[in-house]
C-alpha cells in the first residue's frame, strides 16, 4: 500500500510539473515467489525518444530492455517486510529468499551476508548495490551511446564483490543512517583502479 501511494504522489507531482519530460508509473498487480506484487512500468524510452537524436533512445533500451521501459517491484514477502528493486524476477524471487532466511540459510552463504552483518540488525529500511551490477547496468548505456557516434568504448567488468550497503533507522526522533563498504568490496574497488592504470 505504501509503495502504491509514493507511485502515485510521483505520478501526480509529474503531472502538475508540466515539463516537457513525463514518465507515468502503470500500476498493476502480479505474484513474484508465490508472494503478492504490485508492478510499476514506467515507459522511459518513449519520454526520452527524439528523431533527431536517436542515440538516446538506443540508450534507454540497453539499460531497461528492448522496450526502454522501467520496472519497478514491491514484493509482500511477509507481514512485516516488503523487497522493493528493479531486476529480474528470478533475481527478486531470491532476494525475497533471502529476505526470509534472517540470519541463517541463504544469509550465511551469500556475499549479501556479510555486508548485512555490518548494518544494524534493528533498521526497518535496508538497500543494498551491487558494484558489478552498477558498472555493467551503466556500461550498456554508456557504450550504446559511444557507438551512435561511432566509437568503441571498453568498460571491463567490475569484479565480483560484496555489496555496498545502506541501513535507514528512526530513533529517539531522530533519522539515522549507515552506508558501509566491506573490506572485499574495497579491494575490488583498488583492483579495478589498477585495471585501468594498465591501460
Amino acid at each position: 500500500q505504501g509503495f502504491r501511494k509514493s507511485i502515485d504522489l510521483d505520478n501526480d507531482l509529474m503531472e502538475k510539473a508540466q515539463n516537457d519530460l513525463s514518465f507515468p508509473y502503470e500500476l498493476t498487480d502480479g505474484e513474484i515467489a508465490d508472494k503478492p506484487a504490485v508492478i510499476a512500468v514506467a515507459d522511459i524510452g518513449g519520454a526520452v525518444a527524439d528523431p533527431n537524436v536517436p542515440g538516446v533512445e538506443l540508450m534507454m533500451k540497453a539499460m531497461f530492455g528492448p522496450d526502454g521501459k522501467m520496472k519497478l517491484y514491491a514484493i509482500a514477502a511477509d507481514a512485516d517486510t516488503a523487497i522493493v528493486g528493479s531486476a529480474t524476477q528470478d533475481q527478486l524471487a531470491k532476494a525475497v529468499e533471502f529476505a526470509l532466511a534472517g540470519e541463517s540459510g541463504l544469509a550465511d552463504e551469500s556475499s549479501v551476508g556479510v555486508t548485512t552483518k555490518l548494518l544494524n540488525p534493528a533498521a526497518p529500511w535496508t538497500a543494498f548495490i551491487s558494484p558489478a551490477g552498477a558498472v555493467a547496468w551503466g556500461a550498456r548505456g554508456a557504450q550504446t551511446w559511444a557507438a551512435t557516434f561511432g566509437g568503441d568504448l571498453k568498460v571491463p567488468p567490475f569484479p565480483a564483490t560484496s555489496p555496498i550497503g545502506v541501513s535507514l533507522n528512526l530513533n529517539d526522533g531522530q533519522l539515522q543512517g549507515e552506508f558501509v563498504l566491506p573490506v572485499d568490496l574495497l579491494k575490488g574497488i583498488a583492483e579495478y583502479a589498477l585495471m585501468f592504470q594498465a591501460k
